[in-house]
């Protein structure tokens, strides 16, 4: 029987294939977002956990290739730390279900939640005082992040490697550590602003200079 089951996309179809599929969930998620009132938090937060999971396990194909580092990093920024960290551990199990779980599972979450963080103390140096977002200066902690991530997710090889043998690690993913930065850069120029301005419409935040992190107001 011919049909699409009989089609076979390869590597470069599949990849292709997956890309367009983000793009139109992308759009599908921007056109319920924008039928939102203001001030729906946990909403925007379902989103974009919705927008990492997504995305993680369709651009599976990519090597160490997905939204995920920027999206935390603005909630983190925009929603605060605790925010973010929910976030960035949803995104984590919910794909993981599907990506495969271990015990990597719990670095990613950390090191994830620790970019929320991040994202929250730096909210007034990404942020400014009008909530407009710097996107230069996401596009280069996005950059820097990338390689910060897999550091310390690689720290889980020392659970079956001595301490010694880190570094050869290092060396040997960092082409990959490369590409994840690379692909973060270009989600930070692609997803930076609207995301952040979609944040902006549903938490309403003072962004306190001497504590660098956002206050309900």
């Amino acid at each position: 029987m011919l049909g699409a089951h009989d089609v076979t996309l390869g590597t470069t179809g599949s990849v292709l294939l997956n890309s367009a599929l983000f793009a139109l969930a992308l759009f599908g998620l921007w056109r319920i977002e924008s039928r939102l009132d203001s001030g729906h938090t946990m909403i925007a937060l379902a989103l974009l956990a919705t927008a990492g999971i997504v995305g993680r396990i369709l651009l599976e194909p990519l090597p160490n290739i997905s939204p995920v580092t920027v999206l935390v990093f603005l909630a983190g920024a925009h929603f605060g730390a605790r925010h973010g960290v929910a976030l960035a551990t949803i995104i984590t199990l919910g794909s993981n279900v599907v990506l495969g779980h271990g015990l990597w599972t719990l670095y990613q979450a950390v090191g994830w939640s620790m970019i929320a963080v991040a994202g929250a103390y730096l909210a007034t140096w990404l942020i400014d005082a009008q909530g407009k977002l710097n996107l230069n200066r996401l596009m280069v902690s996005g950059f820097t992040l990338g390689f910060a991530f897999d550091w310390f997710v690689s720290l889980s090889v020392l659970h079956t490697q001595p301490l010694s043998y880190l570094p050869l690690y290092l060396a040997q993913g960092f082409v990959f550590d490369l590409v994840h930065a690379f692909g973060n850069l270009a989600f930070a120029a692609w997803l930076g602003v609207p995301v952040s301005e979609m944040l902006k419409r549903h938490y309403s935040i003072k962004l306190e200079a001497v504590k660098n992190v956002p206050v309900v107001v």
